[in-house]
């Protein structure tokens, strides 16, 4: 799993984005207003407004799931927050897609999302209204950070921490284009100049490209990252094990074992060497 560069290494898991067809109309309920029960027309609304979505995951049978939609969702309190969403509400027994997806264990799971799907927050099992909306004010003001950044970065746009940080908002979003463009941008910047922010904007750039399976991509940015900054450090060992899996990926053998070799040695994980010398056995 590729190392995405914020302040310090972390380990990233990469958000779903395919649309998968669930339900078919918009019931409405009365006192909880309009939802949807169909998950694909839901994101496309969340696309089109800019609002987040709140995803309810419920069984038939479920009592807690009946008494969120009696008491919770007609409450005003939640009713005011909820409106602010594209709601959808999917029997998730008839879906077992979705729960594999969101991996959903139990009824009901109430999850926010971003507009490109991507969870923000969930919630599992049943909460009284006003922690509920408590829950759904706080989820919505981290849903909304990537509005507030671009609105910043017309202000701004060749800031070099504020294209970095709409990068990360986009690939934490599971949007790995967009977090290219905006990395890209990042290292080209020319106000607030940040050599270390540069430097993990280069980095993301390549995770990004890989994430993207553009391995010839890649290859070019780690080639410059490694021409930039040839200090041998932790950073500098994970370019060098991830341009050789490019390599590897593209059948590039020789110059995939010389950087597979190298990491193979000196990554400062043990899964890594062991994950380099496989590569590297594989092209023997």
């Amino acid at each position: 799993m590729v190392l995405l560069r914020f302040s310090a290494p972390r380990r990233l898991l990469t958000a779903a984005c395919a649309l998968l067809m669930f339900g078919a109309s918009a019931p409405l309920y009365a006192d909880g207003g309009t939802w949807l029960d169909n998950y694909e027309t839901a994101l496309q609304n969340a696309r089109s407004t800019r609002k987040l979505v709140i995803l309810d995951i419920y069984a038939p049978w479920c009592g807690y799931c009946r008494k969120l939609q009696r008491e919770v969702y007609p409450s005003q309190q939640v009713r005011e927050i909820t409106d602010q969403f594209v709601r959808v509400r999917i029997d998730g027994e008839k879906n077992p897609r979705l729960m594999k997806k969101f991996s959903v264990r139990g009824y009901p799971t109430v999850i926010v999302l971003n507009p490109n799907g991507a969870e923000i927050d969930r919630i599992g099992g049943y909460m009284p209204a006003r922690a509920f909306a408590r829950k759904l004010r706080d989820a919505q003001r981290r849903g909304t950070q990537g509005k507030d950044l671009l609105d910043q970065l017309k202000g701004d746009p060749e800031s070099v921490m504020l294209n970095f940080r709409v990068g990360v908002y986009y690939y934490e979003a599971g949007d790995a284009g967009k977090a290219r463009q905006y990395f890209l941008r990042s290292y080209n910047g020319r106000s607030d100049p940040d050599a270390a922010k540069r430097r993990d904007a280069l980095y993301n750039v390549a995770v990004a490209s890989m994430d993207l399976q553009d391995y010839a991509g890649a290859i070019k940015y780690w080639d410059l990252y490694l021409q930039n900054y040839p200090d041998q450090n932790r950073d500098y060992t994970y370019a060098r094990y991830y341009r050789g899996q490019s390599n590897y990926e593209l059948g590039n053998a020789t110059a995939a074992r010389e950087d597979l070799a190298f990491a193979s040695r000196h990554l400062p994980d043990d899964d890594a060497r062991a994950s380099a010398a496989r590569y590297l056995a594989a092209l023997n």
